[in-house]
């Protein structure tokens, strides 16, 4: 997500919120990649 510069709140709290929920999808993303990454190589194994 691209933030808009001229939509950025003035409230350096609220601000820290957002970047604080981008940090938290970008890691949820990134487990769920690994899990699927996991799950891969497993089938692989089985084959």
């Amino acid at each position: 997500m691209s933030l808009d510069p001229n939509a950025l709140p003035d409230d350096v709290e609220e601000l820290k919120r957002i970047i604080i929920l981008e940090n938290q999808e970008k890691l949820k993303y990134q487990e769920e990649l690994l899990f699927q990454k996991q799950e891969y190589s497993e089938e692989l194994k089985l084959l």
